[in-house]
Order: structure tokens, then C-alpha cells, then sequence
């Protein structure tokens, strides 16, 4: 029987299409504010949206959680200027609510990361004692690079899986073996015209085309031109995430929202590969 799996702080779906390669789920809810983000999830996942979880009331019946909590307040790229736990955007503890009141036994978690430096350290303590307290009392957390799976760029998360005390470990077995998580994310053909003719990749890759070229391997897909004029070519950075050709950039939002969203979001391989390493832990 397939996990109900309810997601929070959802982005654009990137955790959730990492899971779908390593777990049996259904996707019964999502959470996510962020318009842009709000109405490609209602097209991709037509399933409610529990909006914010903060000071939303909204929730479903889940038999797992999973969450790509707000980084802002642990991420490194803010420098000196990261507030950490005292950030107003710091909602791990209306995660691991949402997700006991949801009666979920497992618990799934991704930052960046800062997460296991910020406010002197005390970030990463603070969500275990979050956890503890809303009954997920076993985890295993690790570190993992995109740059692992063979992504073209190095975009380091820290990943975790939280169980409660009587979790039925049984249900968490994978339903894919490692071959095929990488088969299930390839695509056979591209259907875009703006590719580079091989005689082309040098002068726009440089001393990045061995990494790129790696990365179609790995994908099953060209890559599009790197720039549009003079700003980063949105369907460039979606096929650096890995996702789906066109699964943001159909949609014709702006190009600061799709930057933004591809910004936030994760790339599903590598949350593939994560979760199904901290499997292991829990034979």
C-alpha cells in the first residue's frame, strides 16, 4: 500500500519527484505561499494546498512528511547576516507539529548545509530537539552534493530522516533499484530547438564542458543555450536542477519568479540518491 505523503514548504515539487524514484508514495497534500510555486503544483499535483502552516490550520492525514524547510536563516550565501534560530522564518517547529498532528511516522527533512553552523551551532540541535519533543525520536541525517550524483555544480543539502518511536520500518522499503532510479529521471529524446551544435559547447563551456557533458549523459539530456542575451537562460538552470524539460519553464512566468523558484528548489536526483542512502540506516 502506497505511503500518503504530505509535503510542506513545497517549492516546486523537487523533493517530492526525488521520492516518487525511491519510495511508494501518494502525494495527498502540499503547503507552499508562494504564488508561482502554488500554481505549478496545482497543475503538476492537483492536490489541496494547506497554504502556510504557521498560522494556517489545514491538516491531512499523512503517513509521511516531508519538508524543505526555509533556508534563509542558516544559509552561508547570507554571510555575517544570518539570524539563524532567531529568524522569524525559522518554522522547523511548525514542521514537526504539522507532521505529528498529521499522524505521520516518518519525517523527512533538507536544508543547506549552514544549517549544521548556524547560531553558533545551536540550529542543527534545535531540530533534533524539535523533532524529539513532536515523538520522531530516531534519525539519520547526512550532508550531500549535488555535484555526487554528477550534477554540474556542487549545491551541498543536508538531508535527514526522522522516525516516531514505533515506526513500521517494513513500509519504508525501496521500490526501485539503483539502476532504476537513474532510468526514471532519464528522457529519451529532447523536443527544444535551442541547443548547442557540438562545435559551439567549447566556446560557451570552456573548461565546464566535461561537467556538462557528464551531465547530459547522466539525464538523457542536451543542454540548452547557457545565456538568453545577457541573463542566465532559465531552461539552462532547470536542466542543471535535472528536472523535467519544461516542468517550470512551460508555464511562461516571469523571469525573475522562475529564477526564484528554480533558486529555492532542489534537485530531485539528488534527494533520490540522499534519501535512499539514509535508508540504509533503518533495516
Amino acid at each position: 500500500m502506497s505511503l500518503k505523503l504530505m509535503s510542506l514548504c513545497s517549492g516546486i515539487g523537487g523533493l517530492e519527484l526525488g521520492l516518487d524514484n525511491v519510495l511508494d508514495s501518494e502525494l495527498v497534500a502540499v503547503a507552499e505561499t508562494d504564488k508561482v510555486a502554488s500554481e505549478l503544483l496545482a497543475d503538476k499535483f492537483d492536490v489541496p494546498n494547506l497554504g502556510d502552516i504557521v498560522h494556517g490550520g489545514n491538516i491531512v492525514e499523512a503517513d509521511m512528511v516531508v519538508a524543505g524547510f526555509p533556508c534563509q536563516p542558516v544559509s552561508v550565501a547570507r554571510g555575517n547576516n544570518r539570524e539563524g534560530v532567531d529568524d522569524e522564518r525559522w518554522i522547523i517547529r511548525d514542521v514537526c507539529r504539522m507532521a505529528r498532528d498529521s499522524g505521520a511516522e516518518y519525517l523527512l527533512l533538507e536544508n543547506v548545509r549552514g544549517i549544521l553552523t548556524a547560531s553558533n551551532r545551536r540550529a542543527l540541535a534545535r531540530v533534533c530537539a524539535e523533532m524529539a519533543h513532536y515523538g520522531y525520536t530516531r534519525w539519520a541525517w547526512q550532508t550531500f552534493k549535488a555535484s555526487q550524483i554528477g550534477a554540474p555544480h556542487r549545491r551541498d543539502r543536508w538531508f535527514c530522516i526522522a522516525l516516531t518511536a514505533n515506526a513500521n520500518i517494513e513500509r519504508l522499503q525501496r521500490h526501485r533499484s539503483e539502476h532504476e532510479l537513474v532510468q526514471s529521471i532519464q528522457e529519451t529524446e529532447t523536443t527544444r530547438s535551442d541547443y548547442l551544435r557540438d562545435g559551439d559547447k567549447q566556446q560557451y563551456y570552456g573548461r565546464y564542458l566535461e561537467a556538462v557533458e557528464r551531465w547530459e549523459r547522466i539525464i538523457g539530456r542536451q543542454a540548452p543555450i547557457p545565456h538568453d542575451g545577457w541573463r542566465m537562460n532559465p531552461m539552462f538552470v532547470e536542466w542543471m536542477m535535472g528536472f523535467p524539460e519544461g516542468w517550470i519553464t512551460d508555464y511562461g512566468f516571469s523571469y525573475k519568479n522562475t529564477i526564484k523558484c528554480l533558486g529555492n528548489a532542489v534537485v530531485p536526483m539528488q534527494a533520490s540518491k540522499a534519501y535512499n542512502l539514509l535508508l540504509n540506516h533503518f533495516k
